[in-house]
């Protein structure tokens, strides 16, 4: 789930949803986490959060007519496995 804040009035412009593009790699965190401990695991996992994540900047962007450049900030949320995904940490080759 995401939303676009006005960061001056303090009020949602628009939101937007998606299912996790990780579940491909296991429903749960142990499987993911499983997944990650394979060659390129870790890659794949994270390419696919930062594409949901792209996604979920992109269309409520478009149709609030905001830019990408007009974003100031991105909060992210989630349990320290998912947050480790995201930002490439521990990641193998």
């Amino acid at each position: 789930m995401a939303h676009l804040v006005d960061l001056v009035h303090g009020t949602t412009r628009e939101a937007a949803a998606k299912y996790n593009s990780q579940l491909s790699f296991g429903a749960d965190v142990i499987g993911r986490i499983n997944h990650a401990r394979q060659p390129h695991g870790g890659e794949e996992l994270q390419r696919a959060v930062v594409k949901d994540i792209d996604t979920l900047i992109e269309d409520p962007g478009v149709r609030s007519k905001i830019g990408r450049g007009d974003i100031q900030c991105i909060v992210a949320a989630g349990n320290t496995s998912m947050l480790h995904f995201l930002l490439g940490a521990g990641s193998r080759t």
